[in-house]
């Protein structure tokens, strides 16, 4: 051990650095619910209770007694709306995810308990002994050159799986165990390898196609030994040396098989997520999204690596060939499985969950196959502090919030790709719907539209039934002077299958959805038609209202009626922070300004409608806020006024 780091010291001394920011950052962090944290809260409490992950009504309640932050939610988790989350089985209720996360968070709950300290840090803490455990088994066991080792550990450092240090989800158990599980497959250690890897497939079945792979090239390998010991291939002589040194590493899957046996003994199936969330359809589009999406794909944040990838993995089919074909398998294999998922743009912390434990795999195989495919270590030190600062900036950049973004907004970058040149850029059709409405969504009956902050239309998304809809007389395109534009000249861009259509638009290009005259514009609610009828400054609908997110909200109103003497009528139904002065403007006419003081007023007046038959109507919100700049919150929306409906009617008497 002292050998060992007198060697590296280097390495050592950043691993050393790496814990100190952990634990630093874990102080200045507050304690907050992340993931499907709910979940594996209880199930700590069930495997404190009884040593299983059925949960029962006395485990929710003691865990609402230590998590009381997250009481409510967890109220409303086990009791209210259960559906596609908790499975009841002989009196207890089984996560969709299983718990063995949660049994390795449980100890440091017990250890923090008397200290007073709130029990999610118990959460924080196992992530950095987990991640922790991942860079040591790399230092103390990885039998690699130095050079490649400090590789390996300034690139697991400065990795997206910071992203989800201090999630209370499984992101980083998977990252560590796959990391272990990397190390024993490139020492030749098979049997530690898949056990490893099948300990992180426990929380993510994905996984396990590396740690079946891993175990192709064991058997490929023993029979070339067998071959090379024997001088030919002898079956009856094989078999012997395969129960004496293959069969015991199938043990080693166990781990993997233990949460499917136990979910089919109780649910009849093996896997609860896969029953609620999958589909067979769209594959290649999906696992394309997750390695070059401009959002959530491995692209932005390891460049280098991702490029390297395919290079070493060509070259090395020459060169390297099983162990080129073993990675290129295993990530497809990861990618098959994933892709599977219906909605792959779900909760995320800036890149894709599954991508985290994608690129280690893909780091192992670039840095400890170098070597080999280029006959010299020349240039994979480089590569390495090219891709360690590319990837320091992006985490800079965006947990800054300089380059912020949330699972369901577009990173800035692609926001600058898609204003400047849409065409460049047609994901599968989750990853738009999501971002573009603002909630997580993969699939309208409407179609779905992207605009600049100017207002104009850059990309509509259009569903089979959304499409009947675009071409409909209802849903109208105009230009700046309220001109009407033709669609169905509008070239189409086909996706996923054929299913979806991209509309790509540049120039001033605006929305204007028909309303009929007293017909409500609802914000929120089972009755909420939002849908397309402002050009910019709302937010995603809430359960009562939906907020005003900017300093003001442009709509593009389409109204032919001979009526000209108008009357608007707004209603409120909050305000954040302060009270909100607003001007209404009907194209560059004010027709209001006043203060609102409370969700009891509305805002009200009359107007004469423009002689154009499509007119723009704006509400000016100068003193919206982001509660991050205001009170203990991340939300950076600029938040401002709670609207419930907009009627527009015959004015009595103008």
């Amino acid at each position: 051990m002292i050998e060992t780091i007198k060697k590296n010291k280097i390495s050592f001394v950043l691993i050393l650095l790496f814990l100190v920011l952990c634990i630093r950052v874990m102080i200045k962090t507050p304690g907050s619910l992340t993931g499907d944290g709910i979940e594996y809260e209880m199930q700590v409490e069930a495997f404190l209770n009884h040593f299983s992950f059925g949960i029962t009504t006395e485990d929710v309640e003691k865990t609402k007694a230590d998590f009381y932050n997250e009481a409510e939610l967890i109220d409303t988790e086990y009791y209210v709306d259960v559906a596609h989350h908790l499975h009841e089985y002989k009196g207890a209720k089984y996560s969709n995810h299983y718990g063995m996360y949660s049994a390795l968070v449980a100890p440091l709950k017990i250890l923090l308990s008397p200290t007073g300290c709130y029990p999610i840090r118990a959460f924080h803490l196992t992530n950095i002994l987990l991640y922790m455990s991942a860079l040591l088994v790399i230092f103390f066991c990885l039998k690699i050159d130095e050079t490649r080792k400090l590789i390996l550990i300034i690139l697991s450092i400065v990795n997206p799986a910071w992203f989800y240090m201090f999630w209370t989800h499984t992101e980083v158990y998977m990252f560590a165990f796959t990391v272990m599980g990397l190390v024993f497959y490139y020492n030749r250690s098979y049997a530690r390898a898949i056990l490893f890897v099948s300990i992180a497939a426990m929380q993510n079945l994905s996984v396990l196609a590396f740690a079946m792979v891993i175990g192709v090239q064991l058997l490929i390998e023993s029979v070339g030994k067998h071959i090379e010991k024997n001088g030919k291939f002898e079956l009856g002589n094989y078999i012997k040396d395969f129960v004496k040194e293959v069969l015991p590493c199938g043990l080693c899957y166990i781990p993997a098989l233990i949460p499917m046996i136990s979910t089919y003994i109780r649910f009849n199936t093996i896997n609860l997520v896969a029953d609620d969330a999958m589909e067979n359809k769209y594959l290649f589009s999906k696992a394309m999204n997750y390695l070059f999406d401009l959002n959530l794909g491995i692209l932005p944040f390891e460049p280098f690596i991702l490029l390297a990838f395919f290079i070493v993995a060509l070259i090395g089919l020459k060169k390297n060939t099983l162990r080129s074909i073993i990675n290129i398998l295993g990530v497809c294999g990861i990618l098959f499985i994933i892709a599977h998922q219906i909605q792959i743009n779900s909760g995320m912390n800036f890149i894709m969950r599954y991508n985290i434990w994608i690129i280690q795999i893909m780091i192992f195989f670039v840095i400890c196959s170098w070597d080999v495919t280029f006959e010299n270590q020349r240039n994979a030190l480089a590569l390495g502090i090219f891709e360690g600062f590319w990837t320091a900036f992006m985490l800079v950049m965006t947990m800054s919030g300089l380059w912020g973004y949330s699972a369901n907004q577009f990173a800035p970058w692609t926001q600058a790709v898609i204003n400047k040149m849409p065409a460049l850029y047609n994901p599968t059709r989750g990853i738009f719907y999501s971002r573009a409405k603002g909630i997580e969504c993969y699939y309208e009956d409407y179609p779905a539209v992207y605009t600049n902050a100017q207002g104009q239309i850059r990309k509509i998304l259009l569903s089979r039934e959304a499409e009947k809809l675009f071409y409909s007389d209802q849903w109208i395109l105009c230009d700046a002077e309220g001109n009407l534009i033709d669609k169905t000249g509008l070239k189409t861009v086909s996706v996923d299958g054929g299913d979806y259509k991209y509309i790509n638009l540049t120039g001033e290009v605006y929305h204007a959805f028909s309303r009929e005259i007293e017909n409500p514009v609802v914000f929120a609610g089972p009755d909420y038609n939002l849908k397309g009828f402002y050009q910019q400054g709302m937010a995603r609908a809430e359960n009562d209202f939906t907020w005003t997110d900017g300093d003001a909200v442009v709509f593009k109103v389409s109204n032919d009626s001979p009526v000209q003497n108008m009357h608007c009528n707004i209603d409120v139904a909050t305000i954040f922070y302060q009270p909100q002065h607003v001007n209404v403007y009907i194209d560059e006419n004010q027709v209001y300004s006043g203060v609102i003081e409370s969700g009891d007023q509305d805002i009200e007046f009359d107007f004469t409608k423009p002689n154009d038959d499509i007119f723009e109507m704006t509400l000016e919100v100068p003193d919206s806020v982001p509660p991050s700049t205001v009170i203990e919150s991340a939300d950076t929306r600029d938040l401002g006024l709670g609207l419930y409906s907009m009627t527009i009617s015959e004015a009595e008497d103008y």
